[in-house]
């Protein structure tokens, strides 16, 4: 017997809730960007060329710092490895793909800077505690209850 449309809605509005719960406790000094001069031009070159990958010795040239410096400044003054802030900012990147691209999770994880699919599965899990394929289910069924709920109004 299948389950009505609440039955299934209901684990997923929960499910999403927690991708974003786990999306949102990952924080960083936001304000660091703002204040220090390398961290502004890395901010800025990743804003105006958001489909460019970059890894830490990029982020290092954009930052006018070497790469072992800027690591340690980076790590002090945001207050999380360059690794993991780009990890996280790939992974915003791929989120709203999924939700919004009817592209494959291959091409989705691609696109979102990450070298094959079972990476892209390892950051999906890590970052949310769900496969991507799940992430794409859920996200789009929250979008579609969304925008049925709003129709009502």
């Amino acid at each position: 017997m299948r389950g009505t449309q609440e039955d299934i809605v209901a684990p997923r509005s929960k499910a999403l809730a927690d991708v974003r719960a786990r999306l949102d406790s990952f924080s960083f000094c936001a304000s660091a960007f703002e204040y220090y001069g390398p961290l502004q031009r890395l901010l800025r070159y990743v804003e105006q060329n958001p489909d460019e990958l970059i890894g830490l010795a990029e982020a290092a040239a954009i930052g006018g710092q070497e790469r072992h410096h800027f690591c340690a400044f980076f790590h002090r003054k945001v207050g999380v490895r360059f690794s993991v802030w780009n990890s996280h900012r790939r992974m915003m990147r791929a989120l709203t793909a999924l939700a919004t691209i009817d592209d494959t999770i291959t091409r989705v994880a691609e696109h979102s800077g990450f070298s094959d699919l079972r990476t892209f599965e390892r950051h999906c899990v890590r970052w949310t505690g769900m496969a991507p394929k799940r992430i794409r289910e859920v996200l789009r069924l929250a979008g579609s209850t969304e925008r049925a709920s709003s129709i009502g109004r």
